[in-house]
């Protein structure tokens, strides 16, 4: 802790990703500031007082600290730093040479129903790799187009909660 402290005061930007704002927090950092931290954790690290939790941003900024929810929500924080620091044009192609283009196959109001038609517009074509809604992806051909139709039309069940 004694490090995070030490070192944020000799730095131009201190940031966390998901829990590692807790580490932010007992190390003095986060004290008085506006944080965020994985959702599911919101309520504990604001328990712990000295910081306001932001629950429905990414990433917070607050003065020369920056925190994020989650991993996605990191890289997007990292991107928001890389333009700050170097410009819009280096963010974006740091985000070109990545190749970040977010587009989750499974919706969020319903954390099991896998969107195939999206899943199979971006692999299937690659003849690469195929997904299961159960295993995630697998190595070898990518299913004929009469599984893949089959499967368009038969989505497997929800597992069980």
């Amino acid at each position: 802790m004694d490090w995070i402290a030490r070192t944020s005061k000799q730095v131009s930007w201190t940031a966390g990703v998901c829990t590692g704002t807790f580490l932010l927090h007992k190390a003095g950092v986060a004290s008085g500031r506006r944080v965020t931290t994985h959702r599911l954790f919101h309520d504990t690290l604001q328990a712990r007082g000295e910081v306001t939790v932001v629950t429905d941003a990414r990433y917070v900024v607050d003065g020369d600290l920056i925190t994020s929810q989650g991993i996605s929500a990191g890289i997007d924080m990292a991107l928001w730093l890389i333009g700050a620091l170097h410009g819009r044009d280096h963010a974006r192609r740091a985000r070109e040479h990545m190749q970040y283009e977010p587009a989750p196959p499974i919706s969020l109001t319903n954390r099991w129903q896998l969107d195939w038609t999206s899943v199979y517009t971006l692999v299937y074509p690659l003849c690469t790799v195929r997904v299961s809604p159960r295993l995630g992806a697998l190595r070898g051909p990518a299913p004929s187009t009469k599984t893949l139709q089959r499967k368009l039309n038969n989505p497997r069940p929800k597992p069980p909660k």
